[in-house]
C-alpha cells in the first residue's frame, strides 16, 4: 500500500458573482459561454429561448437549471413571473423590469403583427422570444451564439420581414440582473 502525501495549497482571496469570477464579468466580449447541451435540453424537457437564455446568461447549461422552470416539458413557455421565479430560486436578483437594453440582463422580445394590435391578446405569448443581453451582446438561441447587439437587430429585422404576417418586432420587458458579489476570505489547509 502506498501512503498519499496531501500537501495543503493556499487558496488566495477572490470574489466570486453569479456569473464567475468577478474579473472575467468585468471584461468586454471575450467569449462567453454558451449552452453546450441544447439538444438535449430540446429533447428531454422541450427547453427553448426563456432556459436558453437563461443558462447562457449564467454560463451554466440547460440541464443545470431546467428544475428552475417546472412548467417544463409540459407548458414549455416562459413568462416573467416564470422567469423572475427561476432567477430567485438560482440566487441571482433582478431590478425592475424595464423597457430599456439592459447591461447584463434577460429581454423577452414581443414579434409584431395583428395579434399584438388589440390591448392584450392571448395569441400574442406565442409570438415572444427570450434573449441573454451582456455587455452589448446578445444571445441568440437559433444561433446559440452571442452576437453584437447590431448584427442581432439585423437578424430580427430579416427574421419579421420573412415571416407573412409579421410587421416587426420590439422589445417588451427586461430583466437587468444585480451581481451580488460573494466574498471567500484566503485561508490554508492544515
Amino acid at each position: 500500500m502506498v501512503a498519499l502525501e496531501l500537501t495543503p495549497v493556499p487558496v488566495s482571496a477572490h470574489t466570486l458573482t453569479a456569473f464567475g469570477r468577478s474579473d472575467e464579468y468585468l471584461q468586454p466580449f471575450t467569449d462567453y459561454p454558451v449552452p453546450e447541451d441544447l439538444d438535449v435540453g430540446a429533447r428531454l424537457y422541450r427547453a427553448n429561448c426563456g432556459p436558453a437564455s437563461f443558462a447562457a446568461v449564467a454560463g451554466l447549461l440547460v440541464t443545470d437549471i431546467i428544475r428552475f422552470f417546472p412548467q417544463f416539458p409540459e407548458s414549455p413557455h416562459t413568462n416573467i413571473p416564470q422567469m423572475k421565479s427561476a432567477l430567485s430560486q438560482c440566487g441571482i436578483c433582478e431590478d425592475e423590469m424595464s423597457e430599456e437594453w439592459p447591461k447584463d440582463g434577460l429581454c423577452l422580445i414581443q414579434i409584431t403583427g395583428p395579434w399584438t394590435e388589440r390591448a392584450w391578446s392571448h395569441s400574442a405569448c406565442g409570438h415572444r422570444h427570450w434573449v441573454a443581453v451582456r455587455n452589448g451582446y446578445v444571445y441568440e438561441l437559433n444561433e446559440n451564439a452571442w452576437m453584437e447587439r447590431a448584427d442581432w437587430i439585423r437578424l430580427m429585422n430579416e427574421r419579421a420581414a420573412s415571416h407573412s404576417r409579421s410587421t416587426g418586432w420590439r422589445l417588451l420587458k427586461s430583466l437587468q440582473l444585480v451581481v451580488q458579489p460573494t466574498y471567500f476570505p484566503e485561508y490554508s489547509c492544515g
